[in-house]
């Protein structure tokens, strides 16, 4: 009689691990690299929010030496073979991509290469995952040099690493940063309700939250 009131929650079908933080992006794509080379059996697709760090994540995998593909468009099946899949979130939430992905026999891995600084457009891209069979896994990966941190005063986790002992190409995995990722990209919501859309993260800040 009332179930109105209440708000019916999406199911989820993925698996989301633990957000990886590093202090610079240049160990952040090393890692990168190293763990979606060990996830080749597993179709690991990288994703990004912005169209700079496609080419940033090009470079670390060309330097790395790893064969990839980047996808600019679907059409049919996707590749067959055993390979790295490069990807921007547009094309990646296209129904017909979503579609060819849906065809794999397997479970997928997809390795965010960023956050996106508002929390419903990430949520809203995540929750297209759903429509993927089986246990499709989600990884983030964060630098503290990035613009979302340098906003929140990442500078002041760098300062925690330093005391916990964590190497400079070492990263950290908590729950705490996970939840702080989160409550900023809410804050940043509901300040920015319309959104200019930008070509990296920097600018997106720049559009979108410094000249306020």
């Amino acid at each position: 009689m009332f179930s109105f009131l209440f708000k019916k929650k999406t199911k989820v079908s993925y698996t989301r691990y633990p957000d990886k933080t590093w202090e610079k992006k240049i160990h952040k794509y090393a890692t990168l690299c190293e763990l979606v080379k060990q996830e080749i059996s597993s179709y690991p697709i990288v994703v990004t929010f912005f169209s700079k760090t496609i080419q940033e994540v090009k470079n670390a995998l060309e330097n790395a030496g790893l064969e990839f593909k980047h996808l600019e468009s679907i059409h049919g099946n996707l590749p067959n073979d055993k390979s790295i899949l490069l990807i921007s979130v547009e094309l990646l939430m296209q129904t017909n991509t979503i579609k060819a992905f849906s065809s794999i026999p397997k479970n997928i891995s997809f390795h965010f290469a960023e956050h996106y600084p508002k929390s419903s457009v990430e949520e809203n891209y995540l929750s297209q995952l759903n429509q993927l069979p089986g246990k499709p896994t989600v990884h983030f990966y964060n630098a503290l040099e990035e613009p979302f941190f340098l906003h929140f005063g990442g500078e002041r986790i760098i300062d925690l690493l330093t005391r916990l002992g964590v190497k400079e190409q070492g990263f950290i995995s908590h729950k705490m940063i996970d939840n702080s990722i989160q409550n900023g990209q809410k804050k940043i919501d509901k300040k920015v309700q319309t959104e200019i859309k930008a070509t990296s993260a920097e600018d997106w800040f720049s559009k979108n939250i410094y000249p306020f």
